[in-house]
């Protein structure tokens, strides 16, 4: 078994020209050019460890768990708002379906 590199054909945004990126809707095709930026953004990060010293380390390792901790209790309390706020909407709706409802009996 051979394999034979080549490079990669990108499209006009950055994200690899490939069947599966073909079928993403516009939605997942925006998160897979997000991830994919993300990941060329810390190519070769391993090439500057040298010059990282471990207190350095740590103190990005805490700023990393607390962003992953900030962004964690953010999306709860924003989906916990929304899930709310739909309640409240679907509450409203039944009230007055059931207010129409009584106004065509009488």
């Amino acid at each position: 078994i051979e394999i034979v590199s080549c490079p990669t054909e990108r499209d006009s945004d950055g994200l690899a020209k490939s069947s599966r990126n073909l079928r993403l809707s516009a939605e997942a095709r925006q998160t897979a050019l997000r991830l994919s930026q993300a990941l060329f953004m810390f190519r070769g990060w391993y090439k500057n460890m040298p010059y990282i010293s471990g207190s350095q380390l740590t103190v990005i390792m805490i700023a990393v768990l607390l962003i992953i901790v900030f962004y964690a209790i953010f999306r709860m309390r924003f989906k916990w708002e929304l899930n709310e706020q739909r309640y409240n909407e679907l509450k409203e709706k039944q009230k007055a379906e059931a207010t129409i409802t009584a106004n065509d009996l009488s």
